[in-house]
């Protein structure tokens, strides 16, 4: 025995503030969460509810929302696949329970929306899996599926007109990973 002793055994009972690293209160969540039903249409409205969700649910960047694609969905909506993550490097993405209802309701709309594209015939058959969950008809070109992403900075701006209109204050998308973080941390008391 060379007297090594674990550091992790020196820590005593953590304590965090939520204000130190920037986390929603769970109030705050939930108001967020109940304000994101803006929009014009159902679609759009499908569009920020699942979004956010996403967000808030798993911790998931913004950037790797946009990159996530309908064929990394597993097909009981219980995780994403081979998400590519900050560094290059690749992980899953689990889905708790309480996101599927949304989930499942926006795939519905998604496919549905995607169908009724006048330029839907236009897509190889074999690109519908390569297309992003969530979708922009914006300058897509069926033949390139990355050109139906939505940009991180249209999360962005989601996210800020969703705060606004639930007057949560001082807020980002990556508030929302923070939050997750310590959802798990006050359920598990565990870093």
């Amino acid at each position: 025995y060379l007297g090594y002793s674990s550091p992790w055994r020196e820590l005593k009972d953590l304590a965090f503030d939520r204000d130190q690293f920037k986390a929603l209160l769970p109030d705050e969540r939930d108001s967020f969460l109940s304000s994101t039903m803006w929009g014009g249409s159902a679609w759009e409205q499908s569009l920020h509810m699942v979004a956010s969700e996403l967000l808030f649910a798993t911790g998931i960047r913004v950037s790797e929302l946009c990159a996530l694609t309908i064929g990394q969905l597993s097909p009981e909506l219980d995780k994403f696949s081979n998400v590519r993550c900050k560094g290059a490097r690749v992980r899953d993405v689990y889905l708790p329970s309480a996101v599927r209802p949304a989930l499942t309701a926006y795939v519905i709309d998604r496919d549905s929306k995607l169908v009724a594209w006048p330029k839907f015939r236009q897509i190889p058959v074999d690109r519908l899996s390569a297309l992003p969950l969530l979708l922009s008809f914006y300058r897509a070109e069926p033949a390139r599926p990355e050109t139906f992403r939505f940009w991180p900075r249209t999360i962005q701006r989601w996210f800020e007109r969703t705060a606004k209109i639930a007057g949560v204050k001082h807020t980002s998308p990556h508030m929302a990973r923070h939050t997750r973080a310590f959802d798990l941390y006050d359920a598990t008391k565990d870093i």
